[in-house]
């Protein structure tokens, strides 16, 4: 269950867990502690009782035990990656919080009748702030090399934290996915969002937004063909419905009406999807240990990627001569005539379509949505 604080959440396993007592949190704490030489056993009440071996001179044991238990609390933050700071630590008590504005505490006391450290108060709840990753050379390569087009998605984190983790990812020359910048945050909302954009902005030098296309996972298109045989349907069932669809301003997602800017033919998200699934595994590790499982393994696909185009002669990259090479068998089908200086009627299979090689383009609008000549440009061109 998320709380009210934008900066910060607690989990709702977590929130019933204070509403029927904590006792059973402290017996996870107990046992993590336990995992660091610090034992514990139980009382008739809920008090959660930890303890050290026994020896014979009390003020030796609770020294040890007062050494026992800070050194146990520092490693059960290290293991759960988080800083704490000890506000007092005694013989006689210890109180420990988290060093960030977090309402994390534990609290502890000496009972001398049972010669234990008795823990009076534990709140588990963390405070989860967020953190973006956006490097340099990734977003010079970015500028350089790629398309103004940039996917944007979140996924799950998987660990006890939750959270999520959003991400910017664009397409490289070879129309492979192109990691920019990731965050993780408490969750998919518009204050998080916010923030993710804005840094995302700033790193790529975004002002305005002209000429730059953004799609979200919600994004869907279809073709010209599709889009008015559909809405033919739709005025026919529902005319309100079809007039209040077609308010809604179709260029943003219909593909019939993609801009010819980018010279990118994307019509879904795939890009970011692919990206989620792989970091897959690592995403129930914690958080640094997932982000620099991240880091390490982008470094290394960008070293592979290079290493595997380093000795191309072609101008092109390879999945871009597969798909020109393509349109080439497929202009086998094409018959085309004049129409004056640069401009041909292609007919393709029954249907006829313009084709002008001063402009580039065709009315198919492959050419001019993805910048590579379509079967009926390379009829011309030929």
């Amino acid at each position: 269950m998320y709380s009210s604080d934008l900066n910060g959440y607690s989990s709702e396993e977590w929130n019933d867990g204070f509403t029927n007592g904590q006792r059973n949190r402290k017996e996870q704490v107990q046992q993590e502690l336990s995992v660091y030489g610090y034992h514990g056993e139980y009382a008739d009440s809920d008090e959660d009782i930890l303890t050290l071996n026994d020896t014979d001179d009390d003020g030796e044991n609770r020294r040890n035990v007062d050494k026992g238990i800070t050194t146990a609390v520092k490693n059960h933050a290290i293991w759960n990656g988080f800083n704490i700071r000890f506000l007092k630590s005694s013989e006689q008590k210890v109180e420990v919080i988290c060093k960030k504005d977090c309402p994390w505490r534990i609290y502890a006391s000496w009972d001398g009748r049972k010669e234990h450290f008795v823990v009076k108060t534990l709140n588990d709840i963390h405070t989860f702030k967020r953190l973006y990753i956006c490097f340099d050379s990734l977003a010079r390569g970015f500028l350089e090399g790629c398309r103004r087009v940039i996917g944007l998605d979140g996924c799950f984190l998987k660990t006890k934290m939750r959270g999520q983790l959003l991400c910017a990812v664009g397409k490289d020359g070879n129309n492979q996915m192109y990691p920019i910048a990731w965050a993780v945050v408490e969750g998919e909302n518009q204050a998080s969002w916010t923030w993710f954009i804005q840094l995302l902005m700033g790193d790529l030098g975004i002002y305005g937004g002209n000429g730059w296309t953004i799609m979200s996972d919600q994004q869907k298109c279809m073709t010209h063909q599709d889009f008015n045989r559909i809405m033919q349907q739709m005025t026919t069932l529902k005319p309100q419905a079809a007039h209040d669809f077609g308010n809604i301003g179709v260029k943003k997602f219909c593909r019939a009406y993609i801009s010819e800017m980018p010279k990118c033919e994307v019509i879904d998200n795939n890009v970011c999807e692919c990206f989620n699934s792989y970091i897959l595994q690592y995403r129930s590790k914690y958080i640094i240990d997932m982000l620099e499982d991240i880091r390490s393994t982008i470094m290394q696909r960008i070293v592979k990627k290079r290493e595997l185009v380093s000795d191309i002669t072609d101008q092109l990259c390879p999945r871009i001569r597969e798909l020109l090479e393509g349109n080439k068998l497929k202009s086998r089908t094409c018959t085309l005539r004049h129409a004056g200086e640069y401009q041909f009627e292609v007919t393709d299979l029954g249907n006829r379509f313009v084709v002008d090689l001063r402009t580039r383009s065709c009315s198919c609008r492959y050419w001019n949505i993805r910048g590579i000549p379509c079967s009926h440009a390379i009829t011309c061109i030929h």
